[in-house]
């Protein structure tokens, strides 16, 4: 992984404009995945990446160091994230393992992350 805090957020914001969401949740299946996102994913607590989409179409979140912000809409079953922005700041002693995202799937109150291979590299769980 990189070490480089800025190449983590990148990829994340450019995983975010592309990820597919596609799995539904036991006793949410058949909600339209602009309702199975909404909320919060992870905690904001300063040191862990956390992304929050809410039904007007914000996007704000962190990968652990650097904050962002935008909007966010799903089209053709994918969540796109147009004009997203972003802090560049430079932290230490962070995890980067969103710097390796390939796809996002929703599962009940997890959004799980996968690499290229398809090897999970992490959860952010509903807060």
């Amino acid at each position: 992984m990189s070490s480089h805090p800025y190449r983590a957020l990148c990829l994340v914001l450019a995983l975010a404009a592309s990820a597919s969401l596609a799995a539904c949740a036991p006793g949410g299946a058949g909600a339209p995945l602009e309702e199975r996102i909404l909320g919060q994913w992870g905690d904001d607590d300063g040191a862990s990446p956390w992304l929050r989409f809410d039904a007007d179409g914000t996007l704000t979140g962190s990968d652990g160091c650097n904050r962002m912000g935008g909007s966010w809409k799903v089209e053709d079953g994918r969540v796109q994230t147009p004009g997203v922005f972003s802090t560049k700041m430079w932290c230490e002693d962070y995890t980067e393992w969103m710097g390796d995202l390939a796809s996002l799937e929703v599962d009940g109150d997890d959004l799980i992350a996968f690499d290229a291979d398809g090897e999970r590299l992490g959860t952010l769980s509903r807060s």
